[in-house]
């Protein structure tokens, strides 16, 4: 509800600058032009909540695409144990309701406390019947010093036959124009405007601007018949340092007689009355603002999501298990379906909790434990909490969200599944890396050899027995050419194993790309289904509330 009265009182706002813009730009300074405009703008600003409601204007808006995993819903098992949490925060947001309707009471009250008040002031006034009255409702009271309009009635003090004809005529004069204008009740809803969008800077200066005109336009009606400005501004005085009504159009108060006892003075002509031509500009001016203002809404317009990516998670890299604290205690289902474009609800069960919103609401959610026993529905619509309790209504709602837990379900222990896997191919790595054979040491062994082909070599040049130097030099490098070869042997050993260990590896990787393709599929399947449920959930909500089944929170 606050956000709806939040929003409504922001358009009117943005109304409220357009006309006084518009005025500005046109010129306009007669006050009974300017008091029916304002007029217009504080009704529109009344109904502003309703009139949104209608949405006489939609603009889509196109927005980015975005993968299907940013939206694709998840399900998280999250545990909430009250003997383990840190104190939660002061919950500004839920306070604020009640700040919003305390204030709102008060000034309701207040204005309600002063029309009662004038109300039996007026039931014990006496009615008037002379000729100065001239046929208007007229009473008389005691109880007051000020004339006042009260409804279509003028009140004056009992003393009004002391006074002068010309304080007797402008009196009348002035206060007529009030009860023609009908000014007592458009402050009323003035009023009434204020006590609702107490927040809104425009609620209390369209009321002090609509007090203001509705004055104005009195005393320049009272000028036009009676051109004697000093004396007129002498009679607002008198009465603007009397005890003024609890309620009603007072002739003159302190607050604002300065101001109009210097306009009066100052001014030697009346404003002049508005064109008809001025008017209709005026009027084909604000009426589209009226209409975009307050029928204006804005709809997201996206692109069909694509379609999750089947591509398998690199080895050694695999998809992350689903979230989940294995604390004992009760535990929540949340189904992230896009929630920023729906209002939250949870279904309460037990110690479970299947939700579609922010975290911030579960503990809203939870305050309804302490006094409903067995299974409830919480809901925000329009910033308004309710809960439902009909058990028929509750197997319905937890019917839309059965599948997409069983899913949920599979979606956890295929990434349990996963994480086993990577552990298996991070261990496969780290075998890799320790891969060894144990080498022999047949440096020693080596070097011998070759220094002895290097001699036979040498003494093969110098010597004369060529024959026998050949064969000792071919058995040493033959020598040489076998332990080689046993250095070649075991290192393929070395090989073989980093190639089997390999081979495991891949294998590993296979499993995991078929399990990534796997999830892939069910989360696609979860979307859909999270998008059908959250359609039959609103619908289902919808019937509660026009069946009385929903309850508000008190």
């Amino acid at each position: 509800m606050l956000r709806l009265l939040f929003e409504s009182a922001l358009r009117s706002l943005i109304l409220g600058g357009a006309v006084w813009i518009a005025l500005k730009a046109l010129r306009v300074r007669n006050p009974r032009t300017q008091s029916a405009a304002w007029a217009a703008v504080l009704t529109i600003a009344v109904l502003m909540p309703w009139l949104m409601r209608w949405s006489a204007i939609s603009v889509p808006v196109d927005i980015p695409a975005v993968r299907a995993s940013q939206f694709t819903p998840v399900v998280r098992i999250i545990t909430l144990n009250a003997s383990q949490s840190s104190p939660a925060p002061f919950d500004w947001g839920s306070k604020l309701p009640y700040v919003y309707v305390t204030i709102a009471a008060l000034l309701s009250l207040r204005m309600a406390a002063g029309f009662v008040l004038t109300g039996l002031l007026w039931r014990r006034a006496t009615p008037l019947v002379e000729l100065w009255t001239a046929g208007n409702k007229v009473r008389t009271s005691a109880d007051i010093t000020v004339p006042v309009t009260f409804g279509s009635t003028i009140l004056v003090p009992q003393e009004w036959s002391g006074w002068t004809v010309e304080k007797r005529t402008a009196v009348l004069l002035h206060e007529k124009s009030h009860v023609d204008r009908r000014d007592f009740y458009l402050q009323a809803l003035a009023g009434l405007h204020r006590a609702i969008f107490w927040f809104s800077p425009l609620s209390w200066w369209i009321a002090r601007r609509i007090a203001v005109l509705s004055e104005a336009a009195s005393d320049d009606a009272v000028i036009a018949q009676i051109a004697d400005r000093p004396t007129y501004a002498e009679i607002l005085l008198d009465f603007a340092r009397k005890r003024q009504p609890a309620a009603g159009v007072a002739m003159a108060r302190p607050a604002s007689v300065s101001q109009r006892v210097e306009r009066i003075l100052s001014e030697t002509t009346l404003a002049a009355k508005t064109g008809l031509a001025k008017r209709l500009v005026l009027f084909a001016t604000i009426a589209p603002i009226i209409a975009l203002v307050a029928g204006f809404s804005m709809r997201a317009q996206n692109p069909a999501p694509p379609h999750p990516s089947s591509a398998p998670p690199q080895a050694g890299n695999p998809a992350p298990p689903q979230e989940k604290n294995t604390r004992h205690a009760s535990t929540s289902q949340i189904f992230d379906s896009d929630a920023s474009k729906t209002e939250p609800f949870a279904i309460v069960t037990g110690d479970s909790m299947t939700m579609n919103g922010p975290m911030s609401m579960i503990g809203r959610a939870q305050k309804l434990r302490g006094t409903i026993h067995g299974k409830y529905i919480w809901f925000e619509r329009n910033g308004k909490a309710y809960f439902i309790t009909d058990s028929a209504t509750i197997d319905r709602a937890e019917e839309f969200f059965a599948a997409q837990q069983e899913l949920g379900r599979r979606q956890g222990e295929l990434g349990e599944l996963q994480g086993r896997l990577g552990e298996q191919q991070a261990e496969l790595g780290q075998q890799q890396s320790n891969v060894t054979v144990p080498m022999p040491d047949y440096s020693r062994e080596m070097e011998k050899l070759k220094e002895a082909i290097v001699n036979l070599q040498k003494e093969f040049k110098d010597s004369a027995g060529r024959d026998a130097h050949q064969s000792d030099l071919s058995d040493l490098q033959a020598r040489l050419a076998e332990v080689q070869a046993k250095l070649a042997n075991i290192q393929s050993q070395g090989g073989e194993r980093q190639a089997q260990l390999g081979a495991l590896q891949a294998q590993l990787g296979q499993r995991q790309s078929k399990l990534g393709e796997e999830q892939a599929k069910l989360g696609e399947e979860q979307g859909r289904l999270a998008r059908e449920a959250s359609v039959k959930m609103r619908k289902l909500l919808e019937e509660a509330l026009q069946s009385g089944i929903a309850k508000p929170v008190e």
